[in-house]
């Protein structure tokens, strides 16, 4: 019976696994290395949100979430920049924001949305989760 449980555990683990370019959910943690850096990073998705945009429906609007990830990366600056900070139409975007404020957006060509949000519904999954 062990490895049946364990083969059970695997399948209900794939509901809360994925990944999409650089950036991985499993097991309950968010992984992904920041622009201009070697070491991938490991954060705990419990209490983070996930928030998929497209650049197509965009326009030039400003989004409280971009204003606010300005705000937290880089104080009332960053918030002023966070708000200029125009979207390309030929991309999508998913934004996380983790429990702890600290904000990661990850973003792909628009070819890919369909994996993109799948990847922004196993995260928003993952986050939700009952242990």
């Amino acid at each position: 019976m062990g490895f049946l449980n364990k083969l059970k555990e695997a399948q209900a683990e794939q509901a809360f696994t994925g990944h999409c370019g650089t950036h991985a959910v499993s097991r309950g943690e968010y992984h992904y290395t920041p622009t201009n850096a070697f070491k991938m990073v490991h954060k705990s998705v419990v209490g983070a949100s996930t928030e998929f945009e497209s650049g197509a429906d965009m326009g030039g609007r400003t989004t409280l979430s971009r204003v606010a990830a300005g705000a937290i990366v880089a104080g009332p600056i960053g918030a002023i920049v966070g708000g200029m900070f125009k979207k390309d139409r030929a991309k999508v975007y998913v934004t996380t924001t983790f429990a702890d404020g600290e904000v990661v957006i990850l973003e792909g060509p628009v070819k890919d949305e369909a994996k993109v949000r799948e990847f922004a519904r196993k995260v928003n999954a993952a986050a939700n989760r009952k242990q």
